[in-house]
């Protein structure tokens, strides 16, 4: 006899595949990106198509070392001269900056993020999506694909207008943000994605058509913090897991992520904290999470790598590393 609980799975996966069925053909096109059905492989928002640019009303703030506090709006169909009445800095590289679910301008990792990256003297353009970001989050998941677009316009802008060369592209993206990143790869070849973190719920099962993988750039590294809402499987050409990458010390007692989970926020303070200071998270190759939780990955075999923003493009594999649980979090990486 079958038990109720199954047969409750049993009709909601006949409610769902219904759904996808009378929505198999669905699709919808804007002006300056094109169409997106909702045909696989993207059945992972459950028939939702991803909603107009308009309404999700994704903006570019550029900052320089020219206007380090205060952005200058980017219109990625604005053109040549609108990128030239800006400070950017023509050839430079360029580091986009994209949030995740439930993101805002005001978050205050950002800051934490772009002031240390224009002491490099690069471009940094953040990506809002806010509007987007706050739906649904299956309507959020089909909306990263018009952000990823949007995006795709902005750095084909800065290439041709801006003289930036692709593989000088650097897309840092949270959570949904890291998916974002991918699409924009999958249409412009650029040259690096940093995924901190990429959101695992409708990814986890995907097809590595719909979610960030080693394909969308020349270079791809991830950091894995929270085993409930981040992608656990490897998905980069470098897959870094932070105290085994499913929970992170400390987050019970942290007050500098009050977002909604401080492991799923821990990995953009990592990268914050790699960029420019002494942090150094010296990482060690690692074959499994049994391995490292049996100490089997103490030493550097092959070779340690440096997790974050220094880290060499030529590098491969999966590491493992202990953080401390407190500011600046390095402190017992070695």
């Amino acid at each position: 006899m079958w038990s109720i609980n199954f047969l409750v799975c049993l009709v909601f996966s006949a409610r769902i595949s219904l759904l996808l069925a009378e929505n198999s053909t669905s699709r919808v096109c804007y002006d300056h990106i094109g169409c997106f059905s909702n045909n696989p492989p993207f059945l992972n928002a459950f028939g939702y198509l991803p909603l107009s640019p308009d309404h999700i009303n994704t903006s570019f703030h550029l900052y320089t070392q020219a206007n380090p506090s205060n952005g200058q709006l980017l219109n990625p169909n604005g053109g040549a001269g609108s990128l030239r009445s800006t400070h950017f800095g023509l050839s430079h590289k360029t580091v986009f900056i994209i949030h995740g679910y439930h993101g805002t301008e005001n978050n205050p990792w950002i800051p934490l993020m772009k002031d240390p990256l224009l002491k490099y003297d690069v471009n940094v353009i953040v990506v809002i999506w806010t509007r987007g970001a706050f739906d649904n989050y299956n309507q959020a998941v089909a909306n990263t694909r018009v952000v990823g677009a949007v995006t795709a316009n902005m750095v084909k802008l800065i290439h041709s207008a801006g003289g930036v060369s692709y593989n000088d592209v650097h897309i840092v993206g949270h959570s949904l943000g890291a998916h974002v990143a991918g699409y924009v790869g999958e249409t412009v070849p650029i040259g690096r994605i940093t995924g901190l973190d990429p959101a695992g719920p409708e990814f986890n099962t995907a097809d590595q058509r719909v979610r960030l993988d080693p394909a969308d750039a020349a270079f791809v590294d991830i950091i894995h913090t929270d085993g409930a809402l981040g992608f656990q499987h490897t998905m980069g050409h470098v897959d870094f897991y932070p105290n085994g990458g499913r929970s992170q010390p400390g987050c019970l007692f942290d007050k500098i992520a009050p977002f909604y989970s401080c492991g799923h926020m821990r990995s953009v303070y990592y990268f914050i904290e790699s960029i420019d200071t002494k942090c150094h998270f010296t990482s060690h190759p690692c074959d499994s999470q049994d391995d490292y939780k049996h100490s089997l990955c103490t030493g550097c075999g092959s070779g340690c790598l440096e997790m974050g923003y220094h880290i060499s493009t030529s590098a491969r594999g999966t590491f493992y590393l202990k953080t401390s649980p407190n500011y600046p979090y390095c402190a017992s990486s070695h």
